[in-house]
């Protein structure tokens, strides 16, 4: 099972629930939420599309203020299931600028 679908699986586990947004959508990520957390979850199918997610992490930051959401309760997840250069993904991590950031790699 790839890890976007292990996070997915993970999220209805704990009582998430799958929340449609059609700007979120068209940025290509997928909404969970429950009672106080909301997390974008987006799989991503080559390392060049790691350049664009603070781009993608703004857009989704100004959404939610617009719809006066808690951005400080709001997660980027991103899933790969290809090699990735770890400098790279712990600079995307590191960088905490519009949301909180995070890369899936593998299951653990």
């Amino acid at each position: 099972m790839n890890n976007f679908n292990l996070v997915h699986n993970r999220l209805i586990q704990k009582n998430f629930k799958a929340l449609e947004n059609e700007e979120v959508e068209k940025l290509g990520f997928s909404l969970y939420g429950n009672e106080t957390i909301r997390v974008f979850l987006k799989r991503l199918h080559m390392e060049l599309e790691l350049e664009n997610i603070n781009i993608y992490s703004n857009q989704i930051r100004i959404l939610l203020l617009e719809q006066s959401e808690n951005i400080y309760n709001s997660y980027l997840i991103l899933c790969t299931d290809e090699e990735i250069n770890y400098e790279k993904f712990f600079m995307i991590e590191r960088n905490n600028i519009a949301l909180r950031k995070y890369v899936v790699r593998d299951e653990k």
